[in-house]
């Protein structure tokens, strides 16, 4: 699906995949812990969180329907993507220019300076120290 959205918006052109190591997020909503993304070794991983998959107030991400399931892909899925503001906007175009070098304007990179908040949802996106397994 991520690859259909990069053809017709190309909003990712010049964005290198995923990240030069290992980098984590924790997604959140408010006070509670949502779940947690991944990228390593060539691969974005998703897992709720515990306490996500306990309470029954909030549903489910519709990239991720179940709770008990850890969602492994090559590419990164939208709902995560969407935070990736374009390169051809001039603000993001200085930054990855601003970069030491290139593979520095890559997904998980742009995550961490760009994607915290949306407008397109009420998530938050923090990133982490640590990895999970």
């Amino acid at each position: 699906m991520i690859k259909n959205l990069k053809k017709g918006f190309e909003w990712l052109k010049g964005i290198q995949p995923g990240s030069s190591g290992p980098v984590g997020f924790i997604l959140q909503l408010n006070e509670l812990e949502v779940g947690r993304l991944l990228y390593s070794d060539g691969l974005w991983h998703f897992r709720y969180s515990e306490e996500f998959q306990k309470q029954d107030e909030f549903r489910e991400i519709t990239d991720f329907p179940a709770k008990d399931r850890v969602y492994t892909s090559k590419d990164l899925w939208p709902f995560f993507a969407l935070r990736i503001p374009s390169l051809a906007q001039p603000r993001v175009k200085e930054w990855a220019q601003a970069q030491e070098s290139e593979e520095a304007a890559n997904e998980a990179s742009m995550l961490k300076y760009f994607g915290r908040v949306t407008a397109a949802n009420p998530f938050v996106l923090n990133p982490l120290q640590e990895t999970f397994s």
